[in-house]
């Protein structure tokens, strides 16, 4: 759901580096397998449609969110 969510922007900006829609899914698992990382996803019509990947590494540091999607289905 990442990778299709930012197709798009990746397609345009050609930003392979920094792009979440560059990641492979072992880079997305991961991310997904940090302690200090927890997903929520966004569900309507008990569907997942996206996302929100909030960091937190308890040591009194900024909690981020990096990323943010929703994804539908065309």
């Amino acid at each position: 759901m990442q990778v299709k969510a930012f197709s798009d922007l990746l397609e345009k900006y050609q930003d392979f580096n920094t792009s979440p829609g560059a990641e492979t899914i072992d880079e997305i698992i991961a991310k997904f397998e940090q302690p200090w990382t927890t997903y929520y996803f966004i569900i309507v019509a008990n569907e997942k449609v996206g996302v929100i990947r909030v960091v937190d590494k308890k040591d009194g540091s900024r909690k981020r969110i990096s990323p943010i999607f929703t994804y539908t289905k065309n």
